[in-house]
């Protein structure tokens, strides 16, 4: 790999954060910087990984001259049986000079695109999930289906879309 300056944790749920993964990019990359949602920086601390960041909903910081936005989407977060909730999730805005890239991590279809839109404007390029969304009834707040994510690359107003999270983990029903 290329020298890694950051990571951007989108939530702590194991197919998004893996320790094993994480500790050996510290390994190679001292100073490597982890981005995470607030309530998640105890767990990389508890598990000897430095350099960690914590992140509300719409704080950002610059890093590199690049602007680091935490933004809220529609998912949950729970890594043990016992934290449920106990950290948030949410997507990444990346900004530098005139270009932006947006990951929105895991995410339902919600108006939280269009507060992002209105807040820090269309991205350029928009990381959109799309898997896990079926059955429907059951994973409709928390997975975007392929004509969600088309409505959200709408709502966004993004200039291009790349389709990620698909086939990565077999998580429900749908055909892959």
């Amino acid at each position: 790999l290329p020298k890694i300056d950051i990571v951007a944790i989108s939530h702590n749920h194991y197919d998004h954060l893996d320790l094993v993964t994480v500790k050996e990019l510290e390994e190679k990359f001292p100073d490597i910087i982890f981005l995470v949602p607030l309530g998640l920086k105890q767990w990389f601390e508890s598990n000897d990984l430095k350099n960690v960041e914590e992140f509300d909903w719409w704080d950002s910081k610059f890093i590199n001259q690049t602007k680091i936005e935490f933004v809220p989407v529609q998912h949950w977060s729970k890594r043990t049986v016992l934290d449920r909730n106990k950290s948030l999730w949410g997507g990444w805005w990346f900004e530098y000079e005139d270009k932006s890239f947006l990951h929105l991590g895991d995410t339902g279809y919600t108006k939280d695109f269009i507060d992002i839109r209105n807040k820090l404007g269309s991205p350029d390029i928009v990381a959109i999930p799309i898997g896990a969304f079926e059955p429907r009834e059951i994973m409709k707040r928390s997975h975007l289906n392929p004509e969600e994510a088309v409505q959200t690359y709408k709502d966004l107003g993004a200039e291009l879309a790349i389709a990620i999270h698909w086939g990565t983990f077999i998580l429900s029903q749908e055909k892959v």
